[in-house]
């Protein structure tokens, strides 16, 4: 029998039916009664779901991958998947999901009726008794299906809501408070469960919107098989293209949460922590952010034929860019601008150097800045007086959400 984790803030796990999505002329029905036979049962499809799709997208995405099914299905109808705990672990030792070892955490599966929804050591079961879309799944091998970046982020984002929080949780989340309280210099004070609830929800929404930025990043963050951050590569999937996964979709809350992720989100972020400096910029106040115009990233700009004498360079792209203000952050990180490497220093100097000609002007922000409340505050002021802008008063409740937010995105 499944156990429920005892510290767990959410009470139940996958959307709501009132979240799911149908896939357009997708009936639902009750699940068949008929036992699997033997075949069947040695043929359970494990249809993998949220953070555990997001880790095997980017372990699969540098392979050749065939993406199915050819028309919408539901779930209760297809060939049987894994739907318990002793199914999860039968699937692990059975080796087909060795692409995704070192398992670090429970599995995530879709399965197809309430009946099948808990939380244990082996696995997280999510329902999904609705259609699944054509070409929503990536097909690692015959036993192990991969839901696609659009249904990834949509699964993220239609997360079940926590309506209390556990003894366990509540503990930890008022600790937490009063630490950032201290730190803040705020006077301490008891922690009301609906703000800590509505804290939850953010950060399940921010969860949504980094997984966006990430499928459509040039980056691939460390994942089972890598665990290191590789640069340079093509996105996993655009938002534009993800955006064409929930247009297919009948509207919900839980498509509404989604199409705001991607809204949030940017394309062709180059590294995992230019993507912290500018979620943590531009995300709206009462989330955590400072909610400042959002910026261009890496988008080139290109010198005209009398400006190219000013540039070792065709275009210039730098990380973070309010194009009409002429602004520019330069995210310098340790893999790609090195202490000990003249070169690659002088090569930056260059670009900043050619940027100022061009009218910019530029800053430049290292890691430490990104990781500190009060680095962040005064890196936030300081653009917003290069934009002329004026940034947004927080409440105390903003600023520790504020202090949250960094601490999310800026550690491992």
């Amino acid at each position: 029998m499944s156990k429920r984790r005892s510290d767990d803030p959410v009470a139940t796990s996958g959307p709501t039916a009132s979240d799911e999505p149908a896939a357009p002329g997708s009936p639902t029905a009750p699940n068949s009664s008929a036992a699997p036979t033997p075949r069947e049962e040695a043929r359970r499809i494990a249809y993998l779901s949220h953070d555990t799709a997001r880790r095997a997208l980017f372990s699969l995405a540098d392979s050749g991958i065939e993406r199915v099914p050819e028309r919408p299905f539901l779930l209760m109808f297809a060939a049987p998947c894994v739907s318990t705990q002793g199914q999860a672990k039968a699937a692990v030792a059975s080796g087909a999901l060795d692409f995704l070892k070192p398992f670090d955490k429970p599995l995530d599966l879709l399965v197809p009726t309430a009946e099948a929804r808990s939380r244990g050591s082996q696995a997280n079961l999510h329902v999904w008794s609705y259609g699944i879309l054509e070409r929503s799944l990536w097909k690692a091998n015959d036993s192990v299906l991969v839901s696609d970046p659009g249904f990834v982020v949509l699964q993220l984002a239609c997360s079940r809501r926590p309506t209390k929080l556990s003894r366990g949780a509540a503990a930890r989340e008022s600790r937490e408070e009063s630490r950032i309280r201290a730190e803040l210099g705020l006077p301490e004070q008891d922690f009301a469960e609906k703000d800590l609830l509505a804290w939850v929800g953010i950060s399940q929404q921010v969860d949504a919107v980094v997984a966006a930025c990430e499928f459509s990043s040039t980056y691939r963050p460390p994942h089972p098989g890598s665990p290191t951050t590789a640069f340079g590569r093509e996105p996993l999937a655009s938002r534009a293209e993800m955006r064409g996964f929930l247009r297919r979709m009948p509207a919900s809350a839980g498509i509404t949460r989604a199409r705001r992720a991607l809204d949030l989100a940017y394309d062709r972020s180059g590294s995992p922590m230019e993507t912290a400096l500018a979620l943590i910029l531009t995300l709206p106040v009462d989330m955590g952010g400072y909610g400042v115009p959002r910026p261009g990233l890496n988008r080139p700009i290109s010198l005209l034929p009398g400006q190219r004498e000013l540039s070792s360079m065709s275009e210039i792209t730098p990380d973070l860019c309010w194009e009409e203000a002429k602004v520019a952050i330069e995210y310098d990180g340790d893999d790609f601008h090195p202490a000990g490497s003249p070169e690659r220093l002088a090569a930056d100097n260059e670009r900043q150097n050619a940027l100022t000609s061009l009218g910019y002007r530029v800053l430049r922000v290292r890691y430490p800045q990104v990781a500190s409340p009060q680095r962040m505050d005064l890196l936030a002021r300081q653009l917003a007086s290069l934009l002329g802008i004026r940034l947004d008063q927080p409440s105390d409740l903003q600023l520790i959400r504020r202090q949250k937010l960094i601490l999310k995105l800026t550690r491992p």
